[in-house]
């Protein structure tokens, strides 16, 4: 399924604002959904950008 979201990083995370990820590297990420969408906690999920995968995910918690 193939829905728009917002991904920031933690409340709190210094420098956020000049932050990146390299391929390799494991963070933890807020996404904010766009529409509601049924997901589980240790659900998969791929971030794509222009036809290509950029990233994959583990749901790890649910903030209602």
């Amino acid at each position: 399924t193939d829905e728009a979201a917002a991904i920031d990083w933690p409340e709190g995370t210094e420098d956020a604002d000049s932050k990146m990820v390299m391929p390799g590297d494991n963070v933890e990420m807020v996404c904010t959904l766009h529409k509601p969408l049924a997901v589980e906690q240790g659900q998969r999920f791929n971030i794509r950008e222009g036809g290509r995968t950029v990233a994959t995910g583990i749901i790890t918690r649910i903030i209602e």
